[in-house]
């Protein structure tokens, strides 16, 4: 076998002058493995996504922390910043 998934293996034995029901398992099983690497990809994105609103939240936590911070206003404004942007990130759009 090569280095190609199984399933799409399994479907190219199932292909050829076999019975129609073959080649109907052969196209599923291509179908299935589609739309399994597109749900990988999806998952792979809202993953990224969740990294980079945790990593928002860090910011957020030390910088409410920071000692340093007298001007209230400032920091909401930095914060809203912040958020907006990891909004439109994950949303995809812009500003």
């Amino acid at each position: 076998m090569s280095e190609q998934p199984k399933a799409i293996w399994l479907a190219g034995l199932l292909d050829g002058d076999r019975p129609m029901h073959c080649n109907e398992a052969a196209d599923e099983l291509r179908r299935l493995y589609q739309l399994a690497q597109e749900q990988h990809t999806e998952i792979y994105g809202l993953r990224l996504e969740v990294r980079n609103l945790l990593g928002i939240l860090i910011w957020w936590q030390e910088q409410m922390r920071n000692d340093d911070c007298d001007d209230m206003g400032k920091l909401l404004d930095a914060m809203s910043n912040k958020a907006s942007a990891a909004i439109a990130k994950s949303t995809g759009e812009t500003k």
